[in-house]
C-alpha cells in the first residue's frame, strides 16, 4: 500500500489504535494485582489478557498477513476460555506458544509500520511503546512454557511455582528493564541464556529506537524549516 494511502487511512478509525493496546496492558498490570483477594481474580485476569490480545489484533489489522495472525491468536483465546471447563495444562502451554508466535508476528508488523513512517507522530510513538511492552509479554510466555516443560528452571523465592502466569510477566519486565530484583532467579542453563538474551535485546531496542525517533524528528524539523526559509519560500512571499 502506498504511503500516502496509508497516511490517509490513519486519519480514520485506526488512528490512535496503539494506545488502546497500551491502556489495556497497563490495566492488566496495574489493576489485576488489587483483585487477588476476590474469587473471580483468575477470570478477570484472563479476560483482561484476552482484551490485550484483541486490541493488538485490531492495531495490526491493516498489515499484511492479518489472517495468519488471527490463526495464531485463536488457540490462545480458546485456551483462556476452555480451561474453566476442560483442564489440560499441555494444551494451555502449547496454546501459549501460539500466543507467543502471534506476538512475534505482530512485532514484525509493528516494526514495519514504524520504520515506514516519514515523520514522528503520536501513532509512531505509541507503536514504539507497544513494541517494547509486547517484547516483555512474549518473553513471559516463553519463560512460563519453559518452566512447564523443564520444572525448576526458575527459583520463585521461598515458595514453589504455583502455575500462575503473572509472576513470569513480572520477571520478564524486571529482566527486560535490567532491574534485577533477584526474588525470581533463573536456575537452568536454558533459563539463564533466555534471560540474558531478553536483557540484551531490551537494552538494544531502547538505544536504537530512541536514536531513530530523535534523528527522524530532527531531520523532519530541519526539512520543514528549510522549506519555510529557503529560496522557494522567499519567492512565494
Amino acid at each position: 500500500m502506498p504511503r500516502d494511502r496509508e497516511s490517509a487511512k490513519m486519519q480514520g478509525p485506526l488512528r490512535g489504535r496503539f494506545y488502546f493496546v497500551i491502556v489495556s496492558f497497563l490495566m492488566l498490570l496495574g489493576v489485576t494485582p488489587f483483585l487477588e483477594m476476590y474469587p473471580t481474580f483468575h477470570f478477570i485476569t484472563d479476560v483482561m489478557m484476552a482484551v490485550v490480545f484483541l486490541t493488538l489484533l485490531y492495531a495490526v489489522i491493516e498489515q499484511r498477513g492479518f489472517l495468519v495472525l488471527a490463526v495464531f491468536l485463536l488457540p490462545f483465546l480458546i485456551s483462556l476460555a476452555s480451561k474453566y471447563w476442560i483442564r489440560s495444562p499441555l494444551f494451555d502451554h502449547l496454546a501459549s506458544l501460539s500466543g507467543a508466535a502471534f506476538i512475534a508476528f505482530s512485532l514484525f508488523a509493528i516494526a514495519r509500520y514504524i520504520y515506514r513512517r516519514e515523520e514522528v507522530s503520536a501513532d509512531v510513538i505509541g507503536a514504539a511503546i507497544v513494541f517494547y511492552l509486547l517484547m516483555g509479554l512474549m518473553w513471559s510466555i516463553v519463560f512460563e512454557v519453559l518452566e512447564y516443560f523443564e520444572p525448576g528452571s526458575f527459583q520463585m523465592g521461598d515458595a514453589p511455582y504455583s502455575g500462575e502466569r503473572m509472576p513470569f510477566v513480572y520477571y520478564s519486565f524486571v529482566t527486560l528493564t535490567t532491574l534485577g530484583y533477584g526474588d525470581i532467579t533463573p536456575i537452568t542453563p536454558r533459563a539463564c541464556a533466555l534471560s540474558i538474551i531478553e536483557a540484551i535485546v531490551g537494552q538494544l531496542y531502547l538505544v536504537i529506537q530512541i536514536a531513530w525517533l530523535v534523528g527522524m524528528h530532527i531531520s523532519r524539523t530541519m526539512e520543514k524549516k528549510t522549506r519555510q526559509t529557503g529560496p522557494g519560500a522567499r519567492r512565494r512571499k
